[in-house]
């Protein structure tokens, strides 16, 4: 399914969209603020080096929730945490989210839930 008329989209969020297997039943991005919103995410996650961990994720069925992650990492990021790493394991086969930083405090365990 297409993205509506009038919707552009950035150069990423048009890669995740060619590329997944969900786009077909999908009517996202519904509008130019949902791809704008998209793109900054897609492109936090690139300049933090963390793109290629998130793709197969953002390909697959379970998008939202990647999407969901990325965007939570990016509000802190912006709210002066530091992120140390994605898909952090403190129980084996079960990755959580994000692992952030508040300036010099023992790491915080993220595991970022939805209705997705």
């Amino acid at each position: 399914m297409p993205s509506p008329v009038g919707v552009g989209l950035g150069p990423l969020t048009r890669m995740f969209i060619e590329r997944s297997v969900w786009s077909a039943n999908s009517e996202f991005p519904a509008h130019q603020p949902s791809a704008d919103d998209a793109e900054r995410i897609f492109a936090f996650l690139q300049a933090e080096g963390d793109l290629d961990n998130f793709l197969p994720r953002l390909l697959a069925r379970e998008w939202e929730g990647a999407v969901a992650a990325a965007r939570v990492g990016y509000s802190l990021k912006c709210n002066g945490f530091t992120i140390l790493r994605s898909e952090p394991r403190k129980v084996k086969d079960r990755p959580g989210d994000i692992d952030i930083q508040w300036k010099g405090t023992e790491p915080i365990f993220i595991e970022v839930k939805g209705p997705g």
